[in-house]
């Protein structure tokens, strides 16, 4: 798991001889975490719906108005989900307070590189009162295929507004994917792939052990 606040700045004017704290500047909140596949399990929540929950990499943010959300949920290694007719998806976290929040942004389906195979169109929603991390339709994504096998998504949007005037910011710490479907397919390497895998970083190694012996000599 890796996580990343970029500081916001504060600055400070002087005006008839006293100081003038400015509000901080936005932050860009960057967390990038993982998920097994086999952690995907149905949900009663939606008709064909699914979750994916804890364990994922912990973590614990602070987000206020004004700030950007980039969360990053990778599969392990070689893991890939395939989704037929998608009708929502959806990356999240709780949080520590009851407020909606309105956000902006986009959700990526990722390959196993980390790079985008299909983005959403940008939208502005308000979420429910324990969480933040916007839910998109397929019709949010452009030409997205009625199958689509990915490796990851990751979610990029600036959370605009609370609800709540007393809530200006709140802890997220609590990790959620969420999407529903006529079905979905969960898969990993073959063994034959991890077989060929540990072979051949046995070859590597043994070249290794062999050069140094030679240099040794």
């Amino acid at each position: 798991m890796h996580l990343n606040r970029l500081p916001p700045l504060a600055c400070a004017v002087a005006l008839s001889g006293a100081a003038l704290v400015m509000p901080a500047t936005a932050a860009t909140v960057q967390v990038n975490t993982t998920l097994s596949v086999f952690d995907i399990v149905p949900t009663d929540d939606w008709t064909g719906a699914a979750e994916g929950s804890p364990p994922f990499s912990p973590f614990s943010v602070e987000l206020a108005a004004g700030d950007t959300f980039e969360f990053t949920i990778s599969f392990l290694q070689g893991q890939q989900l395939t989704i037929d007719n998608l009708s929502f998806i959806w990356a999240f976290s709780y949080a520590d307070t009851l407020a909606d929040a309105t956000g902006t942004g986009s959700l990526a389906l990722l390959d196993a590189n980390g790079s985008a195979l299909h983005t959403s169109n940008v939208i502005t929603s308000t979420e429910g009162s324990i969480h933040f991390g916007q839910q998109f339709s397929d019709s949010d994504f452009d030409n997205l295929p009625e199958s689509v096998t990915f490796s990851g998504v990751r979610y990029v949007g600036t959370l605009d507004a609370y609800s709540n005037p007393v809530v200006i910011s709140r802890t997220y710490a609590s990790p959620s994917f969420n999407f529903s479907a006529d079905s979905f397919v969960a898969s990993v390497p073959e063994p034959e792939t991890i077989a060929m895998l540990i072979a051949g970083l046995g070859v590597v190694g043994a070249a290794v052990r062999r050069r140094r012996k030679t240099e040794t000599a």
